[in-house]
């Protein structure tokens, strides 16, 4: 009637998608936690920050610099234009929309600034600065190494 399970212990635990999504959960609760008294969650804090940053910046280019996909940044991108934190304007192609910070979301990136900072020097804290050094290095590493398209 049922089958047998044929992972082991040792693959549960030494998947590397599933350590990294576990990580990225606990972490971003620490984020989130820190930047509650602004409204914002660091899912949303990102875009605007890469909005403010390399914006104006079309969608594809942003889900490109974010290694993220559309529709889970479209989702994020409407919660900041309903907020009036970001607007979009169209491009030359009427298909085509730039996003922008506005100054409402410049005010939200300024109040949420020092509550990320606490929250990285937390994280700081907790890793030990070379730790930290080390694991951003390391993720990046695996950033380039599972985009490869070849």
């Amino acid at each position: 009637m049922g089958r047998d399970i044929c992972f082991t212990t040792e693959q549960f635990y030494g998947c590397a998608c599933g350590n990294l999504r576990a990580a990225t959960r606990v972490v971003t609760r620490q984020y989130d936690e820190a930047l509650r008294p602004t409204g914002l969650r660091i899912s949303q804090l990102g875009p605007l920050v890469a909005i403010s940053l390399f914006g104006p910046i079309s969608i594809t280019e942003l889900a490109e610099k974010m290694f993220i996909d559309r529709t889970t940044l479209s989702r994020d991108l409407r919660l900041l234009q309903r907020r009036g934190y970001v607007r979009t304007r169209a491009g030359n192609d009427r298909r085509f929309r730039e996003f922008s910070v506005t100054p409402k979301g410049q005010d939200s990136m300024a109040q949420a600034l020092p509550l990320w900072q606490q929250a990285q020097a937390r994280m700081r804290a907790l890793l030990g600065n070379d730790n930290l050094k080390a694991l951003l290095a390391q993720l990046s590493q695996v950033i380039v190494a599972a985009s490869d398209k070849s």
